[in-house]
């Protein structure tokens, strides 16, 4: 995990519309459109959130999953996971949580109300445990998958209450052996499969890949799309992918069946409505019932076509799409018609993020392994009467955030990056942008600035020397996409012992304020340094958990700590663990 940046709010998570993969963690997108929502108190959230936490002495390393009581601060229960594939991995893929959601009247937004189930692998299987009472049961096992090595953190939501759901594994080839990936073989599960219910074939040749949930107005899955790899198609199956419904047309189009099929973004404006990627296409897709549409491609040439390769940057709002591809950004309108096509300088690196602002869109451009970089850079800016010309740099900066018209593709530098640290934007709000920017020993400290998107940029500084552990985002989310309210933040009091004795503060983007929320305890005579982890489910006015992790002359151990983001003060310890 990047310790430069927390988990962004500017990203797709947990429960997404019409999309099927939602990112626990983090995905694409960008913007602050979302209207202010009062976060519900903590008494109508699920009670229990789970948190990964390592330790190692001298008997050996040890990585469990705890599962937190958010009412009472109380370790409820614990599972021994399998050691993480790679040791700097975090979290581990070893378990997931399966979130739940209240959906909005108009179907085009959800309130997340916490976490609703929890898969993990225990002895080899996949095993499901209900968060969602007021008292925990006892797990079940999920299919007849043996050697599960792990759960992949996308989740295609058939339900809003996150009851019903398809999750992808990896089980370990005829070697039995998960650390030899070759022969290693993917496969759907459900969580309403039994112990004797084979999974579902899902490689990345073969199978069936889901692509979308099809929903209706309550956010309850009618139907699927997939990409049926076995037959080279692109179709709408049942839920329980049993029943093939519809076949898509792609306008002659033939699939290899090693096409990347995703939906990029949610449409602002209607629930049965998203931008498609097939392969190096992007489509506006409609439908209704078993049926989908495609308009014909809008954009034919993106860069990275195939599975499992990173996706452009993609938003909506205000019935626009705006989606980033290397230097090329698109504005195309809610009936698929492409309005703008800018390019920025190929030196500059690629769009890494995008956000919407009240004038159109905000652009980070960042230079990062293997785009952009080398030869000079000249002053940029388009033709825009409003454009401030910047003076132009001899080195590529590594990040350049533009401000950019949609409407008409003029843009302006607002500011470049001084330095090998790159920008990180964490909130946007109207023309008002919070940025992050990494400094120090293994870039784990930051600074924090905030500016205009507007030519008057007007930058300050928040903060320097932080360490970003979380994002506080909003519960309410519209187009897939979440605002974030707050910054979580410790300020230690050694770099070199880190957060093990730092204070830890939100920092408010409303109230433009920090509120201390507590200290870490100091860090003993054995601590020589220290790494805090988010859970990454941190929301406003809902308690959430963290991990700090200290590492001392003969091993390392967690330390877990429980907060409300809204409440100064409230920072207490859960641990040390037994």
């Amino acid at each position: 995990m990047d310790q430069s940046r927390p988990n962004n709010g500017l990203r797709l998570a947990g429960i997404t519309l019409f999309s099927a993969l939602a990112l626990t963690a983090c995905g694409g997108g960008g913007g602050g459109a979302n209207p202010d929502v009062q976060a519900n108190p903590q008494s109508v959230y699920s009670a229990y959130t789970a948190i990964e936490t390592r330790s190692l002495d001298a008997t050996g390393s040890k990585t469990q999953l705890q599962v937190v009581d958010l009412r009472n601060g109380v370790i409820a229960r614990r599972y021994d996971l399998p050691a993480a594939f790679s040791p700097g991995e975090y979290p581990s893929p070893s378990w997931v949580t399966i979130f739940q959601a209240n959906v909005d009247a108009d179907g085009l937004g959800f309130q997340q109300t916490g976490a609703s189930q929890l898969a993990l692998v225990q002895s080899g299987k996949l095993m499901l445990l209900d968060l969602n009472g007021t008292t925990l049961g006892t797990a079940r096992q999920l299919s007849a998958a043996t050697d599960v090595c792990g759960v992949d953190r996308r989740i295609a939501y058939l339900s809003a209450d996150g009851r019903h759901a398809w999750l992808r594994i990896v089980t370990a080839g005829v070697d039995h052996d998960c650390s030899q990936s070759a022969d290693n073989v993917m496969g759907l599960v459900s969580t309403d499969m039994t112990p004797s219910d084979a999974p579902v074939a899902s490689g990345l040749s073969s199978g069936l890949s889901i692509a979308a949930v099809l929903r209706d107005k309550a956010g309850q899955s009618q139907n699927l799309l997939v990409l049926d790899r076995d037959r080279h198609a692109l179709a709408v199956y049942s839920n329980d992918l049993k029943t093939l419904r519809h076949d898509v047309p792609l306008n002659g189009q033939p699939l290899a069946g090693t096409e990347a099929v995703r939906v990029l973004v949610d449409s602002a404006v209607s629930y049965q409505q998203g931008l498609l990627q097939v392969g190096a296409k992007v489509y506006l897709a409609d439908w209704s019932g078993a049926v989908m549409t495609l308009s014909q491609p809008i954009i034919s040439t993106l860069r990275y076509p195939l599975v499992n390769s990173q996706p452009p940057v993609a938003i909506a709002g205000n019935n626009r799409f705006y989606v980033g591809d290397g230097v090329q950004g698109y504005a195309i309108d809610g009936s698929g018609q492409l309005l703008a096509n800018f390019t920025f300088p190929a030196e500059r690196g690629d769009i890494v993020e995008i956000a919407a602002t009240n004038h159109g869109v905000l652009v980070n451009q960042t230079i990062v392994s293997g785009s952009g970089g080398g030869g000079s850079s000249s002053a940029a800016a388009s033709a825009s009467t409003a454009a401030t010309v910047q003076a132009a740099v001899a080195t590529p900066p590594v990040s350049t955030l533009w401000s950019v018209n949609g409407n008409t593709a003029q843009y302006f530098e607002l500011t470049h990056s001084n330095g090998t640290a790159p920008f990180y934007l964490q909130s946007v709000r109207g023309d008002t942008l919070v940025f992050s920017q990494a400094s120090g020993v293994n870039s784990i400290w930051s600074a924090v600035y905030k500016a205009s998107a507007t030519s008057s940029f007007a930058l300050q500084t928040v903060d320097t020397g932080v360490q970003l552990v979380d994002a506080v985002r909003n519960p309410h989310s519209r187009a897939g996409t979440y605002q974030v309210d707050k910054l979580l933040w410790c300020k230690p009091t050694s770099y070199v012992i880190g957060c093990a004795n730092g204070t830890l503060t939100t920092y408010s983007f409303s109230t433009e304020h920090p509120t201390p929320v507590g200290t870490m305890a100091a860090a003993d005579a054995f601590t020589t340094g220290s790494k805090l982890f988010g859970v990454r489910e941190t929301w406003t006015g809902r308690n959430s958990v963290l991990n700090l992790i200290r590492f001392g002359t003969t091993g390392y151990s967690s330390d877990l700590w429980m907060l409300n983001p809204d409440t100064g003060n409230s920072l207490q310890r859960l641990t040390p663990l037994p």
